[in-house]
């Protein structure tokens, strides 16, 4: 009995170390990127086409290589949200339209917000 209860604390200072750390590492690579999309609206505030789509080109594939890691603890829709605001995000640079670029630059903000909220370690998310 007691060798029981010793393996369920255990376990479960595991498990709330695991849940501190992933919602760390959410946060810090949300934030990470939030900070660069801010060089592309900047970009795009002056009107520098060329350099925000490759701050754009070069956030995506850096979003590419983490997203690997992060699907082992956020959902797969959030993800997948991620990747086609930065698609439209591309597409709006492309075309060079200001407005389009702006609102998709806005949404790729929030879309990474939203990884760390989501799936923040909270008791409801836990629960």
């Amino acid at each position: 009995m007691k060798r029981q209860l010793k393996l369920t604390v255990a376990l479960l200072v595991i498990t709330l170390l695991l849940g501190v750390a992933c919602e760390y590492g959410g946060y810090h690579i949300a934030r990470t990127f939030q900070e660069d999309l801010l060089s592309v609206a900047i970009s795009l505030s002056d009107k520098d086409w060329g350099s925000a789509l490759n701050r754009t080109q070069s956030i995506h594939e850096a979003w590419q290589q983490k997203s690997r890691i992060v699907q082992l603890w956020i959902n797969h829709t959030d993800i997948d949200d991620v990747t086609a605001g930065l698609i439209d995000l591309r597409s709006a640079l492309l075309s060079q339209d200001f407005s389009a670029a702006l609102s998709a630059c806005g949404q790729c903000v929030e879309n990474f917000g939203h990884l760390h909220h989501r799936d923040a370690f909270t008791l409801r998310n836990i629960l």
